[in-house]
């Protein structure tokens, strides 16, 4: 889904203005009609390529930082809000798929000295996962256990699953 026009940035928003306002109203008629809606479609796909374009950019830069460690663990997250907010986000796409989420992680823990920006793109990513190849009206899972050193965080779905030969390479 494209962005609303209003947050795009100068150079963009001027292009668009001149195709949506300007151009139009030099043409009279039938070709005026014509032109609108040829450059609203236009227009659409545009945003939308700029839009995926803007995302690979953004996927990219992190998965540089995470290769050169170039970024921050001070961050303290707890996991409970951290999963609900992502949950809010694909609420769309777990109702449109009919699935029911389980949410079984209790408040009170806190991830520290972590990122938080790349906790929440993880998590976002598995849970999007769990949607994306979980069946109609199925569920997800995700619990919590609180270990001596640490935390386990565990999300399982009642999807097809990963192939036995793919499991071993899944993080490469």
């Amino acid at each position: 889904e494209p962005k609303p026009f209003r947050e795009y940035g100068g150079a963009t928003r001027a292009i668009l203005k001149a195709l949506l306002e300007e151009l139009p109203f030099r043409m009279t008629g039938a070709n005026r009609a014509h032109f609108a809606e040829e450059a609203a479609r236009k227009v659409s796909e545009s945003l939308k390529t700029i839009s995926r374009l803007q995302k690979i950019i953004k996927t990219l830069l992190l998965i540089s930082q995470i290769e050169n460690r170039q970024y921050l663990k001070n961050d303290s997250v707890h996991i409970h809000e951290l999963a609900l907010e992502i949950l809010r986000e694909i609420e769309e796409r777990i109702t449109g798929k009919q699935i029911t989420v389980h949410n079984g992680l209790m408040p009170g823990f806190t991830f520290r000295n972590c990122n938080q920006a790349l906790l929440h793109t993880l998590l976002f990513n598995i849970l999007n996962n769990a949607i994306k190849y979980n069946r109609n009206g199925g569920s997800i899972f995700l619990r919590g256990t609180h270990q001596q050193d640490g935390f386990i965080l565990e999300i399982e779905d009642t999807g097809t699953g990963i192939e036995p030969e793919r499991i071993g390479s899944i993080l490469d």
